[in-house]
């Protein structure tokens, strides 16, 4: 897993404020910075509470005393999520939107798996479009087609009418450190079929769609009860989500 951080140090306050992701957290980089402690006031901000409880863990383990660890969420774009006439799905056959990446822990290959299961079961009426992916690893060994569309990269406008146009994201990450996709997916109305692992059970707690497993049955129920929402309840999630985590919330 590579690490992704961003990391700057303010020579007014003697604070150095770490973004802390959750490809990150198990690395040396994260020990390097934590290990300054002795020399210099540390504050480290990470966005969701499964990220602090895993650096508290990895300081630990490491004999590390712990600097403050605040909490603060991420929030869509507004510049993807609010913008754009808000067009119901009307796209047939009906799709699902899969963000692919070749990493493990995103389980690309799975979903596709999953999703061929789900829809050989009923008559092969779906669709699966796939952001990020021109062709699947030959590692992979899984066959093109099949209902499924590799679309490659897209702009913010495509991406955002393909998640508009989609009657579910399928976002089945083992281990995500927030989630972002899911609260973009649900600001443009679109519901998760999620992994209830990690953060994602955090950010989505008490919404519908969580497959607590790996089996085609787990799957096939999560995605059955976010496809039996209808536009009064997709809505009613939306804004909620939107109260806890929009952009305006931080000013």
């Amino acid at each position: 897993i590579m690490p992704t951080m961003n990391v700057g140090i303010s020579s007014v306050t003697s604070t150095i404020f770490c973004w802390v992701r959750l490809a990150m957290i198990l690395t040396s980089p994260t020990l390097a910075v934590m290990s300054t402690v002795e020399t210099l006031p540390i504050g480290i901000m990470t966005d969701s509470t499964w990220s602090r409880d895993m650096l508290l863990r990895l300081a630990q383990e490491n004999g590390i005393v712990p600097p403050p660890i605040e909490i603060c969420p991420l929030t869509p774009d507004p510049r993807l999520t609010d913008v754009g006439p808000d067009e119901p799905p009307g796209r047939e056959p009906p799709t699902l939107l899969h963000l692919g990446s070749r990493l493990p822990h995103k389980r690309t290959r799975e979903t596709v798996e999953l999703f061929r299961y789900f829809n050989r079961a009923r008559g092969l009426a779906w669709r699966l479009r796939i952001v990020g992916l021109s062709r699947f690893p030959e590692e992979w060994g899984l066959a093109p087609g099949q209902g499924v569309e590799l679309l490659g990269t897209l702009s913010n406008t495509e991406l955002r009418r393909e998640m508009r146009e989609a009657r579910a994201l399928l976002l089945l990450s083992s281990v995500e450190g927030f989630g972002l996709p899911a609260l973009d997916a649900w600001f443009l109305g679109t519901p998760v079929c999620y992994r209830a692992a990690a953060a994602l059970g955090e950010i989505l707690q008490g919404v519908p769609g969580a497959c607590e497993g790996w089996g085609a049955e787990d799957f096939g129920r999560a995605l059955d009860q976010v496809l039996a929402l209808d536009a009064p309840q997709r809505a009613a999630h939306a804004e909620r989500l939107r109260s806890r985590f929009g952009a305006d919330r931080f000013g």
